[in-house]
């Protein structure tokens, strides 16, 4: 299956999951907010990345559900793009692609404008990597590519708190302790094909490390 069928078939069930709890819960309150934070461990869970890019910042798009005034579940989206160019004896072209799909649950509680927040949020995580060095060979440009296509899961303890602006509007923030586990492939091609004597690689990364999110949500 391709990651973007995955994609795909990952967001609807996620869809499905959310929309069946809200109708037999009766949550009163729905939203949708928006997360920005560090994306260190994107960067580290990669087989060709450098750690020099881990100053990118990853958003994600939230949906708050309030099932009752002491439980929420939040569904998450992630799609992170990042890219950078080093001009020199052998140029470096690098991006790094991820989508992030998720779910969070939530136990919380209310202290007059002040939400308090804590527990944990799962989820599926595909990322592409490619990176491509050009040089010059007697005088001919050749550039050789790396690209890593891998996906797998992360779980993140989180405890977030929020201010409440109106019934409607809050600004606050999380802190997570994030672990994310991937495996893939990585290739290794010429212009003409695969990089002579160099086959195919198979690895697996798990990185863990703290992340932490600015986050805005708008309550309908």
């Amino acid at each position: 299956m391709s990651i973007r069928r995955k994609h795909v078939v990952l967001a609807g069930l996620l869809a499905l999951l959310a929309t069946e709890s809200y109708a037999q819960q009766g949550s009163r309150r729905i939203g949708i907010g928006a997360a920005i934070g560090n994306a260190q461990e994107i960067f580290q869970a990669g087989a060709i990345s450098t750690a020099g890019d881990s100053v990118a910042a990853a958003p994600a798009i939230l949906i708050p559900i309030q099932i009752t005034n002491r439980l929420r579940i939040e569904p998450e989206i992630g799609v992170f793009r990042h890219s950078r160019e080093e001009p020199g004896a052998i140029d470096v072209d690098y991006s790094v692609s991820t989508f992030e799909i998720g779910l969070g649950v939530f136990p919380q509680t209310l202290q007059q404008n002040f939400r308090l927040y804590y527990g944990l949020r799962v989820g599926y995580v595909a990322m592409e990597e490619e990176a491509k060095q050009t040089t010059s060979v007697r005088g001919t440009e050749v550039t050789a590519t790396a690209t890593q296509d891998a996906d797998g899961f992360f779980v993140a303890p989180a405890v977030g708190g929020e201010y409440l602006f109106s019934d409607r509007f809050s600004l606050g923030g999380e802190v997570q302790f994030r672990h994310i586990s991937v495996e893939g492939d990585v290739v290794f091609t010429l212009p003409g094909g695969l990089l002579p004597g160099v086959s195919p690689q198979r690895f697996e990364r798990s990185v863990s490390g703290t992340r932490v999110l600015f986050v805005s949500r708008f309550y309908f």
